[in-house]
């Protein structure tokens, strides 16, 4: 490897065996000798084209009764081989669809939307798949419930859909912050094919997501959510490094039987319009978070640490073998799942999971 400004060699050919073939492809950050470096193009067309054909994109939607089956499509697409790299949720009503029809100059998108006849705002979770024949794949296990929004094995149509769905502002996550807590699934679990494992997992203790959305944190952004540990936690360096690896995944969940005490989601779309969300970022303190009294949301704080299970790894497969740490932990930094270790951390946590993270 050579430096872009110099030209001159920082790296000679060595071998790394946790990276994979199937890891490089553009977008992705590699964490090569200690050193975060993000894929941003290729660099001929040999590798292009010998690439492509491994990192074919397909995105899907999901509304309604097919939210309620994620968990096991994403677990059989991940056991086919393919891999979750982008993934969020948001609202959907046929004005937005309509935007999102023309922002990407086809109208057969539009078609799609209006077969629901949306009333009002209705959920919708956004899935890419990256993977060799990942749209091939993906249609043979689509049930009627989820239908294709869009799929295809050409790079820049991809890329130009997914930075419209999932780094564009036609699509917002919409977070209650309300009866609820965070749970991160941590990139190594995404790229070891856990993720869809780790829902269903959640599902089957009757957790269900509220909000969700895929994080590419930096450095910096890892050691600014993990202020609060530095001091605290031995493998304090070692965590931020693994959660700026690659992408991870944040989830507002909550407990099933707490669903009926929420607002409905036109509710919380109206609060947001109404909040310039900006505005109140450069306030944002860590340590200046006001006491947490919602009991729900306390009550949901630990009922997923127990889901979650000790920190360690090795302590976890001992004491508490059926954790999600226990199964799909590998050490003590990448031990599968950050959760709220503090009550009075939760909204801090929530906050800039899916409002700092979001700017």
């Amino acid at each position: 490897m050579t430096s872009a400004k110099d030209k001159k060699a920082f790296l000679r050919k060595t071998q790394i065996p946790e990276l994979k073939l199937k890891d490089f492809f553009v977008g992705n950050t590699l964490n090569i000798l200690g050193r975060l470096l993000k894929i941003v193009d290729y660099g001929n067309s040999t590798s292009e084209q010998y690439l492509a054909r491994l990192t074919e994109r397909v995105i899907i939607f999901a509304i309604r009764n097919g939210i309620q089956n994620i968990p096991v499509f994403i677990h059989q697409m991940e056991t086919n081989g393919l891999r979750v790299i982008n993934y969020k949720s948001s609202i959907i009503d046929n004005k937005i669809g309509k935007s999102f029809a023309n922002c990407l100059d086809d109208l057969n998108f539009e078609n799609l939307f209006g077969e629901f006849c949306l009333q009002g705002c209705e959920e919708i979770m956004f899935i890419e798949f990256i993977g060799e024949g990942a749209s091939q794949s993906v249609i043979a296990k689509l049930n009627q419930n989820m239908k294709i929004l869009c799929h295809t094995h050409i790079t820049t149509e991809a890329n130009k859909t997914s930075d419209t769905i999932f780094c564009g502002k036609i699509f917002k996550p919409i977070p209650r912050f309300e009866h609820s807590s965070l749970l991160l699934i941590k990139p190594h679990a995404i790229m070891s094919g856990s993720f869809g494992c780790i829902l269903q997992t959640l599902d089957h203790h009757n957790i269900n997501v509220l909000t969700a959305m895929s994080l590419r944190m930096t450095l910096k952004d890892a050691f600014d959510f993990m202020e609060v540990y530095k001091g605290v936690l031995p493998n304090f360096k070692e965590t931020c490094f693994e959660l700026a690896a690659g992408m991870s995944i944040a989830l507002e969940v909550t407990c099933r039987e707490y669903l009926p005490h929420l607002k409905t989601i036109d509710n919380y779309v109206d609060r947001q319009q109404r909040l310039d969300l900006s505005q109140c970022l450069p306030d944002y303190n860590p340590y200046n978070n006001p006491i947490f009294d919602d009991k729900m949301a306390l009550e949901i704080h630990g009922k997923l640490r127990e889901i979650c299970g000790p920190m360690s790894p090795d302590i976890a497969c001992k004491i508490r073998p059926n954790c999600l740490r226990a199964k799909f932990g590998e050490d003590d930094s990448k031990n599968a799942v950050y959760c709220t270790d503090l009550p009075d951390d939760i909204r801090t946590d929530l906050e800039y999971a899916f409002i700092v993270m979001n700017q």
